[in-house]
C-alpha cells in the first residue's frame, strides 16, 4: 500500500500564526479536519523537544525489567506507567507494544465518594532514568500549550470564536512514549481503533512509519513519517461534541518487520463529567458549522465509539470502560466489578437499532425508553372510520408486500406533515420502484399504518402488519447503507425520501422523537445541506416543504440551531405559486428564528 505524500493534508502552524496567511490556511485547516478527516502540523515549536525525547526512548525501554516494572500501570488505578509487551488489548485483539503512560495531573484528585471515573485523574510515576522525569514534564507543558492554541484554531476555521471549545477542555492530558519491536510480516502493532482520552492526538513518529489511517472511502491508506510534524487525529471526544458529525480518526498500526519502531503521541483531554445530553444543548451551535463530508463508506466499516453510546452516564464513564477493557490487569485490580459488567458487554451506540448492531447483525442493547418523554410529537392525524382507503397508482405492481402501499399512500395524505402532497404522483411512484430502500420505507410505513388502523388482511401469511412494518424498516436501513457506499449517494432523490420517511416512521412507532432525531440530523439534513438550496430536483423541492416544518419544529423544541436559517436557505420560499407572507411560511421562519435567539 503506497501514498503520495504531497496529497496528504498539511497544515503550517507558522502560517496559522501569521496574519496575513492565516485566512488562507483556516480554510486548508477546516477541509483537513472536516473533509479528510486527520491532518499533518508541521512547523511548531515543539520541535526540540521532540527531538530530545526521541534521543532518550532507547535508553528508556533498555532499562532493566525491575526498574521499569517499579513504576508498572497495574499499580496505578489513574492507569499511568508501563505496560509490557503483549499486555494491551485494541479491538479485542493483543498489541504488539511497550509502552509508558504520563499524565498532567500531579497529585491525587479523587475523594471516597466521588464517581470512580475521577480516578483515572492521578499523578505519574517516572521510570528512573537520567532527566527523564524534567524532560517530559516540559513536553507535556508545551504539547498542552500548542494543543490549547491549536484548539483555538479549529474553532475560528469553523468561523467561530477562539475559545468557542473552551468549556470542554480538562487538566487531564495524556502521553505515551511508544516502542514497536521487530515482528513477522503482517503483524499488527495495535488494531483498528478510535482514541478515547478527548478532543485531538498530536502523534509524533519515527521514520520507520506504520501508521495507516481509515480515509473517507472506507479504504486504509498510510500515513508515512513527515520530518518535524505531527500527526493530528480527531479523538472520540471531539466526535461527541459535534454529535457524530465529524467522525474520531480510525487508524491501526502495522507492526515493522526488520527495525525497531519508536512513537510519541500526546492526547488532548476533555472534560469527563459532560453528558450527551449537555453537549446537544451546549454544542448546537457548533455541530451547525461543521461542514457536511461524504463518508459514507467510511461509516459503513468504522469501529463504534464509546462516547456516542447511550450506555455511559457521561464522557468519563465512556473512557473508563474504555481503559478498564484495554487493559485488563488495572481494571481486574482497582475496578473489579467493572471489568466483569464492562467485559460482557457488547458496545451499541443505540437507535433501536443503531447503526453498528445493523452492521454487525446484533441485538441493539438501547431499549426503547420506559418514562414519559420530555417531548411528545403527533405526527398523523386521529383514526376515524370514515377515511376511506386510497388506491396507489394502477403502474405499482400488486406484490404481497406492497399491498400495504395503499396505507402509505393514506398515511401521506392525512400526516400533519405531509398532507399537503395530495395523491401520490406518478414520478414518486415511479421514484419508489427504483430505489430499495426507499421502497422498504414505504413499506414500513404502509404496514405501520394499516396495523394501526386494524388492517389485518395482507397477502404476507401469517405475519402482521406490525411484524412486516419492522422488518421491512431493518430491510430499509440495510439497503440504504448499501446505497451509502456510492459517492453520489447523497446526490440521490430516492436516498434524500429514504431518510425523511425513516424519520417518520420513528414518529410513528415512538413518538418522544429521541430516534427520529438521528435520521433527521444525520441523514435529511446532511443531504439537503449537501445539495443545497439552488440544486434541488423537482420531488426534492415537494419534499422540502414538509421538511422545513419537521426542521424547524425540531430546532425550536430542543432549543438548538438550524442551517435554515442560513441566509440562502431563508431567501428560499416553498413555490413560486406560495404566498410568501402565507402563514406557513411566516411560522415557519418565526420558529427558525426562535431556534436562533434559543441558541444565543
Amino acid at each position: 500500500m503506497t501514498t503520495d505524500k504531497a496529497s496528504l493534508p498539511i497544515v503550517d502552524f507558522a502560517r496559522l500564526r501569521d496574519p496575513s496567511t492565516k485566512q488562507e490556511e483556516l480554510k486548508t485547516l477546516q477541509h483537513a479536519l472536516f473533509g479528510i478527516g486527520f491532518l499533518y502540523l508541521i512547523n511548531t515549536e515543539v520541535a526540540n523537544t521532540v527531538k530530545d525525547v526521541y534521543k532518550m526512548l532507547p535508553g528508556i525501554f533498555a532499562l532493566p525489567s525491575e526498574k521499569k516494572e517499579a513504576v508498572a500501570m497495574v499499580k496505578s488505578p489513574a492507569f499511568v506507567g508501563y505496560t509490557k509487551l503483549g499486555a494491551e488489548t485494541t479491538a479485542g485483539a493483543t498489541d504488539m507494544r511497550e509502552q509508558f503512560d504520563f499524565g498532567t495531573v500531579n497529585e491525587e484528585i479523587w475523594k471516597e465518594g466521588q464517581p470512580r471515573w475521577r480516578r483515572m485523574e492521578g499523578p505519574s510515576e517516572f521510570p528512573d532514568y537520567p532527566g527523564c522525569e524534567a524532560l517530559l514534564r516540559r513536553y507535556l507543558s508545551e504539547m498542552t500549550d500548542l494543543s490549547n492554541e491549536f484548539l483555538g484554531y479549529v474553532g475560528e476555521s469553523l468561523s467561530l470564536p477562539s475559545d468557542v471549545f473552551d468549556p470542554f477542555k480538562h487538566i487531564m492530558h495524556r502521553l505515551k512514549l511508544v516502542k514497536y519491536p521487530q515482528c513477522p510480516p503482517g503483524s499488527v502493532g495495535v488494531g483498528p481503533h478510535k482514541d478515547s482520552a478527548g478532543l485531538f492526538t498530536f502523534l509524533s513518529q519515527d521514520a520507520v512509519g506504520g501508521l495507516q489511517v481509515l480515509s473517507k472511502d472506507g479504504e486504509w491508506i498510510e500515513a508515512p513519517p513527515i520530518d518535524g510534524s505531527f500527526i493530528i487525529n480527531v479523538q472520540q471526544g471531539f466526535e461527541a461534541i459535534t454529535g457524530g458529525v465529524c467522525p474520531a480518526t480510525t487508524h491501526r498500526v502495522i507492526a515493522p518487520t526488520s527495525t525497531t519502531r519508536y512513537s510519541v503521541p500526546f492526547f488532548q483531554g476533555i472534560n469527563p463529567s459532560l453528558t450527551l445530553d449537555q453537549l446537544k444543548s451546549v454544542a448546537a451551535h457548533i455541530v451547525s458549522k461543521v461542514p457536511v463530508s461524504d463518508d459514507a463508506k467510511k461509516r459503513a466499516v468504522d469501529v463504534p465509539s464509546e462516547y456516542l453510546s447511550p450506555l455511559f452516564s457521561c464522557l468519563g464513564e465512556a473512557y473508563l470502560r474504555n481503559r478498564v477493557i484495554s487493559h485488563p490487569d488495572v481494571g481486574q485490580k482497582w475496578y473489579p466489578d467493572l471489568y466483569t459488567k464492562y467485559s460482557q458487554q457488547k458496545l451499541c451506540q443505540g437507535g433501536i437499532p443503531c447503526e453498528y448492531c445493523i452492521r454487525t447483525e446484533k441485538q441493539c442493547l438501547i431499549q426503547p425508553p420506559t418514562s414519559k418523554p420530555r417531548h411528545e410529537f403527533i405526527a398523523v392525524t386521529p383514526i376515524t372510520t370514515n377515511l376511506p382507503i386510497i388506491h396507489v397508482p394502477s403502474q405499482v405492481s400488486r406484490s404481497p408486500e406492497n399491498m400495504s402501499l395503499d396505507h402509505f399512500v393514506l398515511f401521506m395524505k392525512h400526516c400533519e406533515f405531509t398532507k399537503g402532497f395530495g395523491e401520490v404522483s406518478s414520478d414518486l411512484v415511479s421514484l419508489i420502484q427504483t430505489c430499495p430502500p426507499l421502497q422498504q420505507a414505504t413499506v414500513a410505513i404502509g404496514a405501520l399504518e394499516a396495523s394501526r388502523r386494524g388492517c389485518i388482511s395482507t397477502s404476507s401469511g401469517p405475519e402482521s402488519p406490525e411484524h412486516l412494518a419492522f422488518k421491512s424498516y431493518n430491510r430499509s436501513i440495510k439497503a440504504l447503507q448499501g446505497q451509502l457506499q456510492s459517492p453520489q449517494a447523497l446526490q440521490s432523490e430516492g436516498v434524500l425520501w429514504c431518510t425523511f420517511l425513516l424519520g417518520l416512521f420513528e414518529l410513528m412507532s415512538e413518538t418522544s422523537g429521541e430516534r427520529w432525531i438521528k435520521h433527521m440530523l444525520y441523514g435529511t439534513c446532511r443531504i439537503f445541506q449537501s445539495k443545497g438550496p439552488e440544486k434541488l430536483e423537482p420531488l426534492s423541492e415537494r419534499l422540502f416543504e414538509a421538511f422545513r416544518l419537521l426542521e424547524a419544529s425540531r430546532a425550536i423544541i430542543y432549543g438548538e440551531s438550524t442551517f435554515l436559517y442560513q441566509d440562502s436557505w431563508m431567501k428560499r420560499k416553498k413555490t413560486p405559486a406560495t404566498d410568501p407572507s402565507g402563514p406557513m411560511e411566516t411560522i415557519l421562519e418565526f420558529l427558525v428564528r426562535i431556534s436562533t435567539w434559543t441558541k444565543r
